[in-house]
């Protein structure tokens, strides 16, 4: 369907709203009072419900059972429950990877049952809540994942996407989607902010409902790809975000981008569902772009430590305690280093009011916790425990318990916005800012007013895995007429690089999401230390401006066994490609000579009239070397400088393989020298006139060895 413009469009201004709280700085910490009965070293507590319901659903279960339906909601209220009379929306996964949870989910009486895969979301009595968990086609019942917000502008020209604009490239033709919580007031901004028309047909959930974060993404990458089509989505879970994504890749969307983070749901290495979700998109040919988040001070990763062997976890020297302020709804999640799905360390996580110390029943189960987070971990769990509640304005307490683990375990803990006493900035990424394709980008955030230096609170990397993260960073703090304000954090930041990643695919319709984020990370602007790195990813946003000119390129070659140049020996013709990026074949072919020094020039045919400027894959190859091919070259003057690093010797017979054919040709010509009946060229691989031990060593050194 398609939402037209009303007769007028309203327009806000006035107050500075930030999409997501941020805290600019650090937070003071009062000394706690003084515990009210001392802490103590528990034993394994006795644990109810079932290990396949999640504790949060389990508590739930008991609420109903020992106090009814009232009983139940209090507790659904305090801890972010959906329910609705006795039913509460859960999300159910089959045991089988390739299986479907809805038999299962309807046996148990099941209603609204909406299924994604292996997923099924639904609305189940809680008296059956337990029933479904032990059927034996049923992996889990837990509650939905919770997404939440990580919340012409001035990113536009710091991006250099008004250049573009100038030239002719403005997103026309491409189609982007915008993944979010809520578009509340979006109509209001249709044909002024927003286009005249979006399309809503893969939106799973209202438009408008409450939330402005979505309205406020879509602005900035209509700004900065005006002529785009948006597709406008919404979601409350991880079934919601399947389907959606499975519509926008049979509407042929082009870009999405999902200024949302998913907490811990995974390892951090680029698996789990939403990932996997992630990873969906760009199969079909979804460039997806995704806020890094702003975590950097919400985040602490560590060892176990217990020094005095009372079960809680230390985050400090002497400190069982890591305080945040909070008010309304608060999440907080762990997870450890046990492989997903197999845990077999079991620890417990617990929200308490400041200066609080635990109190125990009889069965070493803590009581008093304002909520707490005990899945089973007894091997066929996930190495994760999240809590989520509404609590009132003031100081908590998050403490970490080992209920059956062998204490040598690594953590990361992450809550949604809330400042840490003890905060760990690396590895502060939430899911999927670690997904791992080469055609999705994290975005971190650089402030436009001053934008060579990173946001206070934008998420680092590594992931868990050790793969530098984010991808970019891209402009915040720019003007907002739906948030009547400046939007500030990483969800302002990625919809910067999905318009220009629009008005890439524009530019280059051919272009792959993976060759958009190399043309992407190829022209940005290095932030940082030299080269990719865990703070800005390759660096700011930049879109080179459209050129005019002939490309020449000049090229630099080492070779082995040679004297150190300059030498005539460096003197070589090789044979130079320029490709489509990911191509087979060239589109134009060369034959460059080296000078001495292994430099050489080429004027190539690719010309460019006031265009964006191109991308190209370019392989150079010498008459007995190993080919050497640079990916994803953006050709972004009209002269480009390529090093292809060392050109490796040993290929005489020319198929890019060094093995036995090629000793055998080396064999033939052995000790022969030029103006020698036999002398082959292809084996003198030092370039000395001769065929002698020198190239045999050369063969041998690179015996084995393939390119390509």
């Amino acid at each position: 369907m398609i939402h037209r413009s009303p007769s007028s469009a309203a327009a806000g201004l006035a107050v500075l709203l930030i999409a997501l709280s941020v805290w600019g700085g650090s937070l003071g910490y009062a000394s706690p009072p003084a515990p009210s009965t001392p802490e103590q070293a528990s034993p394994s507590p006795a644990r109810t419900g079932h290990p396949k319901l999640d504790s949060a659903l389990a508590a739930l279960v008991d609420a109903y059972q020992q106090g009814g339906a009232a009983r139940a909601r209090a507790l659904a209220e305090a801890s972010g429950l959906r329910l609705q009379d006795t039913r509460v929306r859960v999300i159910v996964e089959a045991a089988d990877p390739a299986g479907s949870a809805e038999p299962a989910t309807r046996a148990a009486g099941g209603s609204a049952i909406v299924s994604y895969g292996r997923l099924a979301r639904a609305e189940v009595p809680i008296s059956q809540l337990t029933a479904l968990a032990e059927q034996p086609n049923v992996r889990r019942v837990r509650r939905p994942l919770r997404p939440t917000a990580v919340a012409t502008g001035q990113g536009v020209a710091l991006s250099g996407a008004d250049v573009w604009q100038g030239a002719g490239y403005n997103g026309a033709g491409v189609k982007v989607a915008i993944v979010d919580l809520g578009f509340q007031g979006y109509t209001s901004l249709l044909g002024t902010e927003l286009p005249a028309t979006v399309n809503t047909a893969c939106t799973q959930q209202p438009l408008e409902n409450g939330e402005r974060h979505g309205a406020a993404v879509a602005e900035i990458v209509h700004d900065m790809a005006p002529a785009a089509s948006l597709y406008l989505v919404n979601i409350n879970d991880e079934v919601d975000l399947g389907n959606a994504v499975d519509c926008l890749i049979a509407d042929g969307v082009s870009v999405a981008n999902h200024s949302v983070a998913w907490g811990y749901e995974a390892a951090g290495d680029g698996t789990g569902v939403v990932n996997g979700i992630v990873n969906r998109a760009v199969s079909g040919g979804i460039f997806w772009t995704n806020a890094a988040g702003n975590y950097q001070k919400s985040h602490w990763g560590g060892t176990w430590s217990d020094p005095d062997g009372n079960g809680w976890l230390n985050f400090a020297a002497a400190d069982e305690i890591n305080t945040i302020y909070a008010g309304g709804d608060t999440c907080v999640f762990l997870r450890w280093n046990d492989h997903w799905g197999t845990s077999s360390n079991d620890y417990d996580l617990y929200l308490f009011p400041s200066g609080l110390a635990p109190a125990y029943d009889s069965y070493g189960n803590v009581i008093n916790a304002t909520a707490m987070s005990t899945d089973y971990q007894n091997g066929t769990g996930d190495p994760l425990e999240w809590l989520c509640a509404n609590v009132s304005g003031g100081y908590y307490d998050i403490r970490v318990k080992r209920a059956n683990a062998n204490g040598a375990s690594t953590f990361d803990l992450l809550t949604y916005g809330n400042t840490l006493k003890y905060q760990t900035a690396a590895g502060s990424l939430p899911n999927p800012a670690d997904n791992a394709s080469p055609g999705m980008a994290s975005v971190g955030a650089v402030p436009w007013s001053s934008p060579t230096s990173l946001e206070s609170f934008s998420s680092e990397g590594p992931t868990t895995d050790g793969r530098i993260k984010p991808d970019l960073a891209g402009p915040d703090g720019v003007s907002s007429i739906a948030y009547s304000g400046s939007f500030y954090g990483t969800s302002a930041s990625s919809p910067h690089v999905a318009g220009a990643a629009a008005l890439v695919k524009q530019a280059f319709p051919a272009y792959t999401p993976a060759n958009i984020r190399a043309y992407l990370e190829s022209t940005a602007t290095d932030l940082g230390t030299p080269g990719k790195d865990d703070l800005f990813g390759a660096g700011r946003l930049l879109v080179p401006a459209p050129i005019t000119g002939t490309v020449a390129i000049g090229g630099h070659v080492g070779l082995q066994g040679r004297p150190a140049p300059p030498s005539s020996q460096w003197v070589i013709t090789a044979t130079l490609g320029i490709y489509p990026p990911g191509g087979a074949a060239p589109s134009s072919v060369y034959t460059p000579t080296t000078d001495a020094s292994g430099n050489f020039t080429v004027t190539t045919g690719i010309t460019y009239t006031n265009s964006a400027p191109g991308m190209y894959d370019v392989r150079v190859k010498g008459i007995n070397t190993l080919a050497r091919r640079l990916l994803n070259q953006p050709m972004t003057s009209t002269h480009r400088l390529l090093d292809f690093g060392t050109l490796k010797e040993g290929d005489a017979d020319g198929d890019n393989y060094v093995n036995i054919t090629d000793f055998s040709v080396l064999r033939s010509g052995f000790g022969l020298c030029q103006g020698n009946a036999g002398y082959d060229p292809r084996t003198d691989f030092n370039q000395d006139g001769c065929t002698t031990i020198l190239d045999f060593s050369l063969l041998r050194t690179n015996f084995g060895q393939a390119s390509e």
